[in-house]
């Protein structure tokens, strides 16, 4: 199945999600996507990879008063010697609309503009490749180079809190067989980390410090240690023991990497052995 999910920076919880099969017509990340666009609303600044810097994603979230800060698309090209100059590796150009995707009927294609606004900014990568943001934060004088440089490289966030979802609370793998149960286990997976990230911005308001400087793994761990004694205890205990999580699961803290490269690759090697493709009563 496919999945696209809107998290909040602030606190990295889930606000909203869509999902779909796999493949199909209608099926992809930005189809999914214009499903959950009406959790944004006017003044937020959506923070998204190169896939979602479409001429008409981007136009959609205009329209809703929602700005943009995206890497630009690798088929896309760019010239720092056109449009208004704002520095070096820094400009705002008008883009031309595209061609009337298949998806779109003509009636809706007519209603958007001709062309779109955007400002392209050129920052230093991890590697020897410099990194292009697009974003629809077009006045330099608002919105410095390094600020845009800044917002974008903490995009890497997303992946992380993807990571805790999957990885940490083990939704890489469902366990359900019919769709109503798939669709129920994803929910309660997604409900179980957002709690989890409650707990973590009460430890953070507590002793005043960001939420996203605490480890997700550790107050998931600190509160399987602690929820069998809440289910004996009484209400004051309770309280108390509530106080007392929300100490522990503050000291557990992320170190500051910034620019610490992360590569999607296996640090470990397969084992050389076939996989299990059958019930282990069948295999032979």
């Amino acid at each position: 199945m496919h999945i696209v999910a809107v998290t909040s920076y602030a606190s990295g919880a889930v606000l909203d999600l869509a999902y779909g099969p796999w493949r199909g017509k209608e099926k992809g990340e930005h189809a999914l996507a214009r499903q959950v666009l009406t959790s944004l609303k006017e003044g937020d600044v959506f923070l998204a990879d190169r896939y979602y810097c479409s001429y008409f994603f981007i136009e959609s979230l205009r329209t809703k008063g929602v700005d943009v800060v995206t890497r630009i698309h690798g088929s896309r090209e760019y010239d720092f010697r056109t449009g208004k100059k704002s520095g070096i590796g820094d400009h705002v150009v008008e883009l031309q609309k595209p061609p009337k995707p298949c998806w779109m009927d003509k009636d809706q294609y007519d209603l958007i503009p001709n062309t779109l606004t955007v400002r392209e900014v050129k920052v230093g990568g991890s590697g020897e490749e410099d990194i292009i943001v697009v974003s629809t934060l077009i006045e330099p004088e608002r919105y410095s180079r390094s600020e845009l440089a800044s917002v974008y490289k903490k995009r890497w966030h997303i992946e992380l809190d993807l990571r805790s979802i999957k990885s940490v609370m083990g939704m890489d793998f469902l366990s359900c067989k019919t769709p109503d149960m798939i669709e129920k286990e994803v929910w309660t997976y997604i409900l179980s980390y957002n709690l989890v990230r409650q707990l973590i911005c009460q430890a953070a308001i507590k002793h005043n410090i960001e939420p996203r400087t605490i480890s997700f793994t550790g107050a998931l761990q600190t509160f399987n240690v602690y929820q069998a004694g809440f289910r004996i205890n009484d209400a004051e205990t309770n309280n108390r023991m509530h106080e007392s999580m929300l100490d522990l699961i503050a000291s557990h803290r992320i170190g500051n990497r910034p620019g610490r490269k992360e590569p999607k690759a296996a640090k470990r090697r397969p084992k050389a052995y076939p996989k299990l493709t059958v019930p282990r009563s069948k295999w032979t």
